[in-house]
């Protein structure tokens, strides 16, 4: 009762602070997933500010390891719990966020402070389902009518996502792409990044001439999925040790991108050798990861949409799709149009994973029906049309 008493007067305090300290429009403040994380969209659209020298971009962070990095790149960055970081905070012109909120300390961004949301991810889990940590959707629509503005990747996202599920009034939504998958049309690094795998080299994986890499990266689950994290693990017949042989044997490796809480269950993995987590470190971004992947294995996760624009493969593992589109909800029946092979057993699995690494064609023309509703193609510098957008907003 105490602590709330306190955060009740202190944000009181500042917003009244706020009200009379004007702000700096070309301010621009950022931060990842989580205050401790350096990724996600607005990794790259600061990155892009910083490097074009355009306005006054700054990173947000309570990690040592991500503040020290970005000073020793000499970007600019500042501690979330700070002086100097309220400062910041208060004179922000504009802050981006990605996930359910945007970067703020108590309440000293104002009213005048422009909020933009980047999003997490485009594909058919962007619905307004909720999960126990909500007590309705109510609830979590009020989190993004916190913005001022909201980024989509397509008009099929502006409409069914932004429109029907989030209820966003038209003049806030606009269709610009993500920053995090500008590099994803570039075909030069695309090609360079497949052969040298030079990022999954640095994982301690046993990577060969001519190894492929496998990418194992399914979605959050709610706690009222019964489900477990790792579907993969779960298919009829599978055996570690046995499917780890194979992996070898073809000379192939699986990575795994999960949350934390699935670490802790299947912490043993690495022992197999040719299975392992990508590691737990704030400065990894799975999409600096992606293009060194030959092969993605997922089930409702918009990873799906990232990959495909770089016209891959991807494996379905959906045995709790039942689940996720009756009761939990998706924005459409994806099996109807799938862009890939959906598996249930490690026979099927092993044989679609040969298959399409030999013949990575296959469903392309699937996957770019899935790209025209999902992630407009035509957006290649989602950066730059972030920046002009800010630009003429401030």
């Amino acid at each position: 009762m105490l602590k709330k008493i306190i955060y009740f007067i202190v944000n009181w305090i500042s917003f009244f602070i706020t009200s009379f300290i004007p702000v700096k429009k070309d301010l621009v403040i950022f931060t990842g997933t989580s205050l401790s994380n350096y990724n996600e969209n607005s990794r790259y659209l600061y990155e892009y500010l910083v490097k074009n020298k355009k306005f006054s971009p700054m990173w947000v962070t309570n990690s040592k390891k991500v503040y020290d990095y970005l000073c020793d790149k000499k970007y600019p960055v500042m501690w979330h719990k700070s002086l100097s970081g309220a400062w910041c905070y208060m004179r922000a012109g504009v802050v981006i966020g990605t996930g359910l909120s945007y970067p703020s300390l108590f309440m000293f961004v104002g009213k005048r402070t422009k909020k933009i949301w980047l999003s997490h991810g485009a594909g058919i889990r962007g619905t307004n389902a909720v999960s126990s940590g909500f007590i309705n959707q109510f609830q979590l629509l009020k989190k993004f009518h916190a913005f001022d503005f909201l980024i989509f990747t397509s008009k099929f996202m502006d409409t069914y996502q932004g429109k029907l599920q989030f209820l966003i009034p038209k003049n806030k939504r606009k269709i610009l792409g993500f920053p995090r998958c500008d590099h994803l049309f570039n075909l030069a690094l695309l090609e360079n990044s497949k052969n040298n795998k030079s990022t999954v080299k640095n994982f301690n994986m046993p990577i060969k001439e001519n190894t492929r890499v496998l990418l194992y990266a399914p979605t959050w689950r709610p706690e009222e999925c019964e489900s477990d994290s790792l579907l993969l693990f779960q298919l009829s017949e599978f055996n570690y040790s046995n499917f780890n042989n194979w992996l070898k044997h073809n000379n192939i490796v699986l990575l795994i991108s999960v949350h934390a809480s699935a670490r802790e269950t299947y912490k043993d993995l690495s022992s197999y050798g040719n299975i392992d987590f990508i590691p737990d470190d704030p400065l990894i971004d799975i999409n600096q990861i992606i293009t060194e992947v030959d092969l993605l294995i997922t089930d409702y996760s918009s990873i799906a949409t990232d990959f495909m624009l770089m016209n891959r493969p991807v494996i379905f593992v959906m045995l709790d799709y039942d689940y996720f589109y009756n009761d939990y909800g998706l924005l459409e029946d994806i099996r109807l149009t799938l862009p890939g092979v959906e598996v249930d057993n490690i026979n099927s699995l092993e044989l679609s994973i040969i298959d399409l690494l030999n013949n990575p064609e296959k469903f392309q023309q699937k996957r770019d029906k899935y790209l025209e509703k999902y992630y407009d193609i035509n957006n290649t510098n989602a950066c730059s049309n972030i920046s002009n957008f800010i630009e003429n907003l401030i």
